[in-house]
Protein backbone atom coordinates (compact mmCIF):
# COMPACT_ATOMS: atom_id res chain seq x y z
CA UNK A 1 0.00 0.00 0.00
CA UNK A 2 2.79 2.21 -0.43
CA UNK A 3 2.43 3.63 -3.98
CA UNK A 4 -1.53 4.32 -2.74
CA UNK A 5 -0.65 6.55 0.12
CA UNK A 6 2.14 7.98 -1.06
CA UNK A 7 0.27 9.26 -4.04
CA UNK A 8 -2.34 9.85 -2.06
CA UNK A 9 -0.22 12.44 -0.16
CA UNK A 10 -0.06 14.44 -2.91
CA UNK A 11 3.31 13.03 -4.80
CA UNK A 12 2.99 12.62 -8.83
CA UNK A 13 4.91 9.27 -8.97
CA UNK A 14 6.24 6.38 -6.88
CA UNK A 15 9.27 4.33 -7.71
CA UNK A 16 9.92 1.23 -5.21
CA UNK A 17 13.68 0.16 -3.67
CA UNK A 18 15.31 -1.70 -5.26
CA UNK A 19 15.34 0.76 -7.78
CA UNK A 20 15.05 -0.55 -11.27
CA UNK A 21 16.60 1.77 -13.52
CA UNK A 22 13.92 0.73 -16.83
CA UNK A 23 11.09 1.63 -14.45
CA UNK A 24 12.91 4.99 -13.04
CA UNK A 25 13.05 6.47 -16.15
CA UNK A 26 9.75 5.01 -17.42
CA UNK A 27 8.05 7.21 -14.40
CA UNK A 28 10.38 10.30 -15.27
CA UNK A 29 9.27 10.20 -18.76
CA UNK A 30 5.77 9.98 -17.55
CA UNK A 31 6.29 13.50 -15.69
CA UNK A 32 8.06 15.07 -18.47
CA UNK A 33 7.35 13.69 -21.43
CA UNK A 34 8.64 11.72 -23.84
CA UNK A 35 11.89 13.67 -24.74
CA UNK A 36 12.30 14.31 -28.80
CA UNK A 37 15.69 12.62 -28.55
CA UNK A 38 15.92 9.25 -27.29
CA UNK A 39 18.01 10.13 -24.13
CA UNK A 40 19.35 6.32 -23.76
CA UNK A 41 21.22 6.36 -26.83
CA UNK A 42 23.15 3.24 -28.11
CA UNK A 43 24.95 1.67 -31.51
CA UNK A 44 22.86 -0.17 -33.12
CA UNK A 45 25.13 -3.24 -33.37
CA UNK A 46 25.18 -4.37 -29.44
CA UNK A 47 26.28 -7.58 -29.06
CA UNK A 48 23.32 -10.19 -28.36
CA UNK A 49 25.44 -11.45 -25.78
CA UNK A 50 25.90 -9.95 -22.63
CA UNK A 51 29.51 -9.23 -21.47
CA UNK A 52 30.93 -11.90 -19.07
CA UNK A 53 30.62 -10.73 -15.61
CA UNK A 54 34.34 -10.87 -13.81
CA UNK A 55 36.19 -13.49 -12.32
CA UNK A 56 36.16 -11.62 -8.97
CA UNK A 57 32.37 -10.99 -9.29
CA UNK A 58 31.77 -14.54 -9.62
CA UNK A 59 32.91 -15.22 -6.35
CA UNK A 60 30.75 -13.43 -4.78
CA UNK A 61 28.46 -15.86 -2.84
CA UNK A 62 25.27 -14.66 -1.78
CA UNK A 63 24.84 -12.12 -4.36
CA UNK A 64 23.13 -12.01 -7.31
CA UNK A 65 25.53 -10.21 -9.39
CA UNK A 66 23.65 -9.50 -12.68
CA UNK A 67 20.60 -8.14 -11.07
CA UNK A 68 22.96 -6.22 -8.51
CA UNK A 69 24.78 -4.66 -11.71
CA UNK A 70 21.68 -3.74 -13.52
CA UNK A 71 20.44 -1.79 -10.85
CA UNK A 72 23.97 -0.04 -10.92
CA UNK A 73 23.08 0.86 -14.68
CA UNK A 74 24.89 -2.02 -15.78
CA UNK A 75 28.40 -0.37 -14.64
CA UNK A 76 30.15 -3.14 -12.72
CA UNK A 77 33.41 -0.84 -11.46
CA UNK A 78 30.45 1.38 -9.98
CA UNK A 79 28.97 -1.95 -8.48
CA UNK A 80 31.84 -2.96 -7.24
CA UNK A 81 32.54 0.53 -5.41
CA UNK A 82 29.07 0.13 -3.94
CA UNK A 83 29.86 -3.37 -2.38
CA UNK A 84 33.06 -2.39 -0.46
CA UNK A 85 31.73 1.03 0.99
CA UNK A 86 28.86 -1.31 2.16
CA UNK A 87 31.53 -3.73 3.75
CA UNK A 88 33.52 -0.85 5.62
CA UNK A 89 30.51 1.74 6.47
CA UNK A 90 27.80 -0.91 7.94
CA UNK A 91 30.66 -3.88 9.29
CA UNK A 92 28.79 -2.74 12.74
CA UNK A 93 25.38 -2.78 12.66
CA UNK A 94 25.29 -5.88 14.18
CA UNK A 95 26.26 -3.77 17.41
CA UNK A 96 24.28 -0.67 16.59
CA UNK A 97 21.20 -2.38 16.94
CA UNK A 98 21.50 -3.81 19.73
CA UNK A 99 22.10 -0.37 21.41
CA UNK A 100 19.26 1.47 19.24
CA UNK A 101 16.31 -1.36 20.52
CA UNK A 102 17.50 -0.34 23.92
CA UNK A 103 16.27 2.96 23.44
CA UNK A 104 12.51 4.05 24.41
CA UNK A 105 12.70 5.98 20.60
CA UNK A 106 12.44 2.92 18.47
CA UNK A 107 12.75 5.24 15.00
CA UNK A 108 16.78 5.29 14.87
CA UNK A 109 16.68 1.40 15.25
CA UNK A 110 14.20 1.48 12.09
CA UNK A 111 15.93 3.74 9.66
CA UNK A 112 18.74 1.69 10.75
CA UNK A 113 17.25 -1.79 9.29
CA UNK A 114 15.62 0.19 6.49
CA UNK A 115 19.21 1.57 5.24
CA UNK A 116 20.53 -2.29 5.52
CA UNK A 117 17.14 -3.17 3.51
CA UNK A 118 17.60 -0.82 0.93
CA UNK A 119 21.16 -0.72 -0.01
CA UNK A 120 21.04 -4.96 -0.05
CA UNK A 121 18.13 -5.04 -2.58
CA UNK A 122 20.13 -2.57 -4.67
CA UNK A 123 23.36 -4.70 -4.56
CA UNK A 124 21.38 -7.76 -4.93
CA UNK A 125 22.17 -9.84 -1.40
CA UNK A 126 18.82 -11.26 -1.70
CA UNK A 127 18.80 -13.18 1.78
CA UNK A 128 19.82 -9.78 3.82
CA UNK A 129 17.74 -8.09 1.99
CA UNK A 130 14.81 -10.36 3.10
CA UNK A 131 15.85 -10.54 6.55
CA UNK A 132 16.09 -6.31 6.82
CA UNK A 133 12.45 -6.59 5.48
CA UNK A 134 10.59 -8.99 7.99
CA UNK A 135 12.63 -7.38 10.83
CA UNK A 136 12.26 -3.94 10.06
CA UNK A 137 8.23 -4.87 9.73
CA UNK A 138 8.01 -5.70 13.53
CA UNK A 139 9.80 -2.79 14.89
CA UNK A 140 7.38 -0.65 12.57
CA UNK A 141 4.36 -2.45 14.03
CA UNK A 142 5.84 -2.59 17.23
CA UNK A 143 5.76 -5.87 17.12
CA UNK A 144 8.66 -6.16 19.38
CA UNK A 145 8.29 -9.75 21.25
CA UNK A 146 9.25 -10.81 17.39
CA UNK A 147 12.20 -9.24 17.54
CA UNK A 148 14.27 -11.66 19.63
CA UNK A 149 13.61 -14.55 17.20
CA UNK A 150 14.05 -12.26 13.76
CA UNK A 151 17.33 -10.36 14.76
CA UNK A 152 19.80 -13.32 15.12
CA UNK A 153 18.84 -14.22 11.26
CA UNK A 154 19.29 -10.55 10.04
CA UNK A 155 22.70 -11.01 11.84
CA UNK A 156 23.96 -13.77 10.55
CA UNK A 157 22.68 -12.51 7.22
CA UNK A 158 24.64 -9.70 7.76
CA UNK A 159 28.11 -11.60 8.88
CA UNK A 160 27.86 -13.87 6.17
CA UNK A 161 27.70 -10.85 3.44
CA UNK A 162 30.56 -8.88 5.29
CA UNK A 163 32.71 -12.62 5.43
CA UNK A 164 31.72 -12.87 1.65
CA UNK A 165 32.91 -10.24 0.40
CA UNK A 166 35.93 -10.58 2.51
CA UNK A 167 36.67 -14.14 0.68
CA UNK A 168 35.88 -12.69 -2.93
CA UNK A 169 39.03 -11.09 -3.18
CA UNK A 170 36.88 -7.79 -4.25
CA UNK A 171 39.16 -5.91 -1.43
CA UNK A 172 42.36 -6.87 -2.39
CA UNK A 173 41.96 -5.44 -6.07
CA UNK A 174 40.45 -2.24 -4.42
CA UNK A 175 43.79 -2.04 -2.46
CA UNK A 176 46.00 -2.69 -5.24
CA UNK A 177 44.08 0.78 -6.77
CA UNK A 178 44.97 2.71 -3.66
CA UNK A 179 48.49 1.25 -3.64
CA UNK A 180 49.48 1.49 -7.23
CA UNK A 181 52.89 2.93 -7.99
CA UNK A 182 53.37 6.41 -7.23
CA UNK A 183 54.88 7.01 -10.25
CA UNK A 184 52.87 7.57 -14.05
CA UNK A 185 54.66 5.43 -16.67
CA UNK A 186 53.52 6.87 -19.45
CA UNK A 187 55.34 3.84 -22.13
CA UNK A 188 52.72 1.81 -19.82
CA UNK A 189 49.59 4.20 -20.45
CA UNK A 190 50.43 4.52 -24.02
CA UNK A 191 50.47 1.13 -24.90
CA UNK A 192 47.52 -0.15 -23.06
CA UNK A 193 45.37 2.53 -24.68
CA UNK A 194 46.46 1.82 -28.32
CA UNK A 195 45.54 -1.56 -26.85
CA UNK A 196 41.93 -0.35 -26.29
CA UNK A 197 41.96 1.71 -29.43
CA UNK A 198 42.32 -1.18 -31.16
CA UNK A 199 39.82 -3.65 -29.42
CA UNK A 200 37.33 -0.30 -29.73
CA UNK A 201 37.56 0.21 -33.30
CA UNK A 202 37.15 -3.71 -34.19
CA UNK A 203 34.09 -3.65 -31.99
CA UNK A 204 35.46 -6.06 -29.05
CA UNK A 205 33.79 -4.90 -26.14
CA UNK A 206 34.79 -7.54 -24.00
CA UNK A 207 38.38 -7.05 -24.14
CA UNK A 208 38.50 -3.09 -24.48
CA UNK A 209 36.81 -2.99 -20.87
CA UNK A 210 39.41 -5.66 -19.78
CA UNK A 211 41.97 -3.41 -21.42
CA UNK A 212 40.72 -0.39 -19.32
CA UNK A 213 40.37 -2.25 -16.32
CA UNK A 214 44.33 -2.18 -16.46
CA UNK A 215 44.94 1.53 -17.49
CA UNK A 216 42.77 2.60 -14.91
CA UNK A 217 45.21 0.91 -12.14
CA UNK A 218 47.62 3.65 -13.41
CA UNK A 219 48.40 6.46 -11.16
CA UNK A 220 46.65 8.70 -13.76
CA UNK A 221 47.15 12.39 -13.25
CA UNK A 222 43.89 14.00 -12.19
CA UNK A 223 43.19 15.79 -15.93
CA UNK A 224 43.49 12.52 -17.58
CA UNK A 225 41.73 10.59 -14.93
CA UNK A 226 38.21 12.73 -15.35
CA UNK A 227 38.60 11.95 -19.14
CA UNK A 228 39.77 8.46 -18.54
CA UNK A 229 36.34 7.73 -16.57
CA UNK A 230 34.63 9.42 -19.39
CA UNK A 231 35.95 6.43 -21.78
CA UNK A 232 35.23 4.36 -19.34
CA UNK A 233 31.73 5.41 -19.48
CA UNK A 234 31.25 5.33 -23.57
CA UNK A 235 32.58 1.94 -23.49
CA UNK A 236 30.15 0.41 -21.39
CA UNK A 237 27.16 2.13 -23.24
CA UNK A 238 28.63 0.31 -26.38
CA UNK A 239 29.61 3.85 -27.82
CA UNK A 240 32.98 2.49 -29.14
CA UNK A 241 33.66 5.10 -32.14
CA UNK A 242 33.24 7.90 -29.61
CA UNK A 243 35.75 6.11 -27.01
CA UNK A 244 37.85 5.25 -29.05
CA UNK A 245 38.38 8.84 -30.56
CA UNK A 246 38.68 9.79 -26.72
CA UNK A 247 41.18 7.66 -25.95
CA UNK A 248 43.46 9.06 -28.94
CA UNK A 249 42.87 12.83 -27.17
CA UNK A 250 44.26 11.32 -24.14
CA UNK A 251 47.28 9.71 -25.47
CA UNK A 252 48.13 13.06 -27.54
CA UNK A 253 48.04 15.02 -24.33
CA UNK A 254 50.76 12.70 -22.82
Amino acid sequence: GDREKTLEAGMNDYVSKPIDPVKLYEAIVRQLGEPENNLLEYDEDIPEEEDEISSDLLNLKGFDVKDGIYRCGSNEELYVELIIEFSNEYANTSEKFLQLIEDDDKEPVRRLVHTIKGVSGNLGITDLHKAAADLENVIKESQFDKVDSLFPVFRDQLSLTFKNIEESGLKDIEDEVINSEDEFIKESALLLLKNFINYAKNRQPKPANDTLKEIVLLNWPVELRLKLDEVGLLAKRYKMKEAAQLAEQIITEI
